[in-house]
């Protein structure tokens, strides 16, 4: 295995340690296959590059260890950003420690100018908002979501209210009282990612003004109704 395949092995077994060998093979000769020539192209890879050979869950697992490694490698070879006082991002420091041993590889970084200019354009530039990189807990889902997800369909209503009160749940760990601009992100990030089961469309199939509108409306009302019983409380 070239050292560029053992290199993505070893960030596929940080998220999956118990994934079988011939598993392993397979995704490092299937991501290979479709253009990747260095750790930092991990953060390209997309759920339908992968989906024929994980489960969702796993699929959503390895995608949040491909964004994780990246972002820090750029990170660390960038500038030294202090993520202490950032939260809940802060957990991606906890897993610098891991991640050394991909970021010594000449293959973790394309290009070494390319990371000169991102660390010109400042750690601004290279760190996200927490709704950017926010991450959609699918496992507390409902079953049905899930597999409208894996099926291309739509949920019935209260399926989705139910995900839209989960959603809300968990938006709160990272701000007590969200705004719609950071709401929209959110919304318009999962519509983006699975436009067939959650995307507002027309009869015909196309998407209507961006297909986030509607989840956006049940997410900030969601939030809203909390808000007020918070204070009721």
């Amino acid at each position: 295995m070239s050292s560029l395949g053992e290199a993505i092995r070893n960030i596929i077994l940080r998220a999956l340690p118990s994934l079988s060998e011939e598993i392993q093979q397979k995704l490092v000769s299937t991501l290979e296959s479709s253009g990747v020539e260095c750790v930092d192209d991990l953060k390209y890879v997309q759920q339908e590059d992968i989906k024929e050979l994980l489960p969702v869950i796993q699929q959503r697992k390895l995608l949040e260890q491909f964004k994780l490694t990246t972002s820090i490698t750029l990170n660390i070879q960038a500038s030294p950003i202090d993520l202490s006082s950032s939260s809940p991002v802060s957990s991606v420091s906890s897993a610098s420690t891991t991640s050394l041993s991909t970021l010594s590889s000449p293959t973790s970084s394309c290009s070494l100018s390319s990371l000169h200019d991102q660390s010109s354009a400042g750690s601004a530039s290279i760190l996200k908002s927490w709704p950017e990189t926010f991450q959609v807990p699918w496992d507390k889902m409902p079953q049905e979501i899930q597999t409208a997800i894996s099926n291309g369909t739509r949920p019935a209503p209260d399926k989705r209210r139910q995900m839209v009160r989960i959603l809300a749940d968990e938006v709160r760990k990272y701000e007590a009282n969200p705004t719609r601009s950071q709401c929209h992100i959110i919304c318009q990030n999962i519509t983006r990612q699975y436009p067939k089961t959650f995307a507002d469309m027309t009869s015909s199939g196309d998407v209507i003004a961006g297909g986030f509108t509607s989840l956006l409306s049940q997410n900030t009302d969601r939030e809203h109704q909390s808000l007020q019983l918070s204070k009721i409380q």
